[in-house]
């Protein structure tokens, strides 16, 4: 068949299943990837039963309707991690006869992006990733803790949650924050010399935010350092009250 020329020549494993999830079609990468000499060797077997050195390790994208899913897989045995995407593969009538489901090694990639996780995470002052549309991607630990809650997940989806509504000025909290983070794409960088967040138990965070845009991805994504002024702000009011 054509396509199993013109698939035999990509450099990355492409694997074609029926809907029933059973092998049909595996190109030469896929093979070496599972480590089997040949086709014959797997084709028609269950879809599980080739992966057993790999973990399907963290789902990035999952449609509801028909069905396509983008997830990272990790190769347990030398600790490879691969970009999938599986999808529906239709006949010419547009009926679903199968799936296929591509692989790209990204363990370069991953390890990276792993290390600046981790020197995220390290940083003791209270860290947040925007994209380009000022949507919170990414956070560390310490945003995490400031605000009282538990997990990054809670964190980014309640981002907008743990802020007063308006500054002490009136000015909408969320609007003033995303008009920064908009100049920082503009101009590299910005500040905030006085914002608020807000914490699980009402009690309101005074901090001052430093914004800077960094290259990502064929665009930018902006960094946003939230520096806790409370322990400051707490020392400038005694000594204000012992010069009285």
């Amino acid at each position: 068949v054509w396509y199993r020329a013109v698939l035999d020549k990509l450099p990355f494993p492409v694997s074609v299943f029926d809907l029933n999830r059973r092998w049909t079609y595996l190109n030469q990468p896929a093979l070496k990837a599972l480590n089997v000499q040949s086709g014959q060797d797997i084709i028609g077997r269950d879809y599980q039963s080739g992966w057993k050195n790999f973990i399907d390790h963290r789902v990035i994208y999952q449609e509801s309707a028909g069905y396509r899913k983008i997830f990272i897989r990790r190769q347990t045995e030398n600790d490879k991690y691969f970009f999938c995407q599986s999808s529906v593969l239709n006949d010419e009538a547009g009926q679903a006869i199968g799936f296929i489901e591509t692989m790209q090694d990204i363990t370069k990639t991953y390890e990276a992006q792993s290390r600046l996780r981790l020197m995220l995470d390290a940083t003791p002052m209270s860290s947040v990733v925007f994209n380009q549309t000022g949507q919170v991607v990414d956070c560390n630990l310490e945003a995490v803790s400031l605000c009282g809650l538990s997990t990054k997940k809670e964190y980014l989806e309640h981002f907008f949650d743990c802020m007063p509504p308006c500054l002490p000025d009136g000015s909408p909290t969320a609007t003033v924050l995303l008009r920064s983070v908009q100049e920082a794409i503009d101009q590299g960088k910005s500040f905030l010399n006085l914002m608020y967040l807000r914490d699980v138990s009402g009690r309101d965070i005074p901090c001052e935010v430093f914004l800077t845009s960094v290259a990502w991805g064929g665009g930018f994504i902006v960094l946003g350092c939230f520096r806790n002024l409370q322990d400051i702000m707490a020392a400038q009011q005694k000594i204000n009250r012992e010069r009285l």
